[in-house]
């Protein structure tokens, strides 16, 4: 997605998580890549990135690792 849309996409995101968690308290384990989370991290205090640096396809390799996939 274009900048301006993950802009939009993130405004989403961020006010779903509104109503179901305290951004400033609660701890978020986050699985989105570099370009989605950077207008979501702003927003957060409390977060895990598990799998930062790892390209795409290790992301997915490494998650499925973990879940037993």
């Amino acid at each position: 997605m274009p900048v301006h849309e993950r802009q939009v996409w993130a405004s989403g995101v961020v006010s779903e998580l509104h109503k179901y968690a305290d951004l400033e308290q609660d701890e978020f384990i986050i699985l989105a890549g570099e370009k989605y989370r950077e207008f979501i991290l702003p927003y957060m205090r409390n977060y895990k990135i598990p799998f930062e640096g790892l390209s795409f396809g290790n992301q997915l390799k490494a998650l499925k690792e973990v879940v037993g996939f």
